[in-house]
């Protein structure tokens, strides 16, 4: 018997790529959930992504309220664009750093 499909008015297609660099161990994990739930890589990175992503948005919020900046943007205030981000799978704490008071 056919499955029907569900029909979800907010759905959209998945016709957008995006690239994602992970490190060894962070592929090792991904690839562990895939054997362990049967889904496809794709398919848990984005639901990883739908579930952490407003819990994301509000830590950065909260960081930057407290006067913290990534460690990118302290070192590098002059570059354009986004990427400033980190370029290792280290240590999270070191991410966020004080950002330099002004005298006044």
């Amino acid at each position: 018997m056919p499955l029907f499909p569900i029909r979800e008015p907010d759905a959209e297609p998945l016709d957008c790529t995006v690239k994602l660099r992970l490190s060894a161990r962070q592929l090792e994990q991904l690839d562990q959930a895939v054997a362990e739930f049967k889904m496809s890589r794709s398919w848990i990175l984005r639901e990883c992504i739908a579930e952490g992503f407003p819990l994301f948005v509000e830590a950065v919020r909260q960081r930057r309220r407290a006067g913290l900046v990534p460690r990118g943007e302290y070192q590098n205030p002059e570059a354009s664009g986004p990427r400033r981000g980190p370029r290792s799978d280290g240590l999270r704490g070191d991410r966020w750093v004080g950002a330099p008071r002004r005298r006044g």
